[in-house]
């Protein structure tokens, strides 16, 4: 633990702890804008689902970041704390696939996504024909 607050330990480990802070800080920043996002979504049960997933994650992360930081102070339960924030990151990532599950159901998937361009199997007319 000494080497620690010395800095002591080999570059990459600074590196790698960096690293991990800038992840937890990406996944939390991408929690925020999903749950702002789905605020107010009530259009069907499975948004509505997707954004109380949401909010509860929310709310779960601000309850776990402060212990996050004092098992890393003391240095106890780290890997228990961060093994709850991957099921946490995980279960955010299901939500968001859910989402766009339920928003595309009844719908045809098809490769083109973009409205009002020809698809492959669309038949073309001829500037005489649309005219």
């Amino acid at each position: 633990m000494s080497a620690e607050w010395h800095f002591q330990l080999a570059a990459s480990q600074y590196v790698h702890d960096g690293a991990g802070v800038i992840e937890f800080a990406g996944i939390t920043l991408a929690l925020w804008l999903a749950t702002r996002r789905t605020r107010g979504d009530s259009a069907s049960q499975g948004e509505r689902l997707t954004a109380t997933g949401y909010r509860i994650l929310g709310w779960a992360a601000l309850a776990a970041y402060p212990v996050l930081g004092v098992s890393y102070l003391f240095n106890i339960f780290g890997g228990i704390i961060e093994g709850v924030f991957f099921i946490g990151f995980t279960t955010m990532a299901l939500l968001q696939l859910s989402g766009r599950l339920h928003r595309h159901q009844g719908q045809e998937l098809s490769s083109d996504h973009k409205s009002g361009m020809i698809g492959r199997n669309s038949v073309r007319m001829s500037p005489s024909q649309a005219g």
